[in-house]
């Protein structure tokens, strides 16, 4: 990652944090990350299995609406389903499309060491004393991302159809949100090393519950 130290400076400090909860070996200089292509092939199969109903009913549900021998109530409960179907079709396809090319990058897609933060999903590159604060956003089953808040705003792609990654198109310009979900390490592992990074370079750090 000598990259990184060009793109953005970044001193080192040494402390134990223990505000995250989360334990993280001192001796491990580097961490890299590469998608879980194979979760990820099943959520976009599963997505575009979803989608083959929901393109039917947006398809035929209008023509069973204007039938002469349908109700009023009928109408109106088919002209919510096709509401419903309409919104989710945009969203599943969104999503399944996400899904797969995070699963065609390739590994790693996120780096971290001593000098920082890199994410091949995000084209960016974040050094540790730049970040003001980190927060680690949990969904029910566990940890979905870590949100950062830099001192400065940031130029990054952010992509609100990434599983994990939270409503980032309502992010600020100096906050990056960093999915774990759908990787090939575990995200208490990464949320672990993340933040012992920023917390060791003075850094605030706390865990959320979504």
């Amino acid at each position: 990652m000598s990259a990184m130290t060009n793109q953005i400076s970044s001193h080192s400090g040494a402390s134990d944090s223990h505000s995250s909860g989360l334990s993280y070996d001192n001796h491990q200089q580097l961490l890299e990350v590469g998608p879980n292509r194979v979760a990820l092939t099943l959520v976009t199969i599963a997505l575009f299995a979803l989608l083959f109903p929901l393109l039917l009913g947006v398809w035929f549900i209008p023509q069973f609406m204007f039938s002469s021998d349908v109700s009023t109530w009928t109408r109106v409960l088919a002209a919510a389903h096709w509401f419903v179907a309409t919104l989710l079709v945009p969203l599943a396809l969104g999503v399944a499309f996400t899904c797969l090319i995070d699963a065609m990058r390739p590994s790693p897609i996120l780096k971290i060491d001593q000098d920082g933060l890199f994410d091949a999903r995000a084209g960016i590159a974040i050094g540790w004393n730049s970040i003001v604060r980190a927060r680690i956003g949990h969904h029910r089953y566990g940890i979905a991302h870590v949100a950062l808040t830099l001192d400065r705003p940031l130029l990054a792609h952010r992509n609100p159809m990434r599983l994990g990654g939270g409503l980032q198109w309502r992010r600020r310009s100096n906050r990056l949100c960093v999915p774990l979900m759908l990787l090939d390490q575990k995200a208490d592992v990464i949320a672990g090393t993340i933040m012992n990074f920023v917390s060791a370079h003075g850094g605030d750090v706390s865990s959320t519950r979504l």
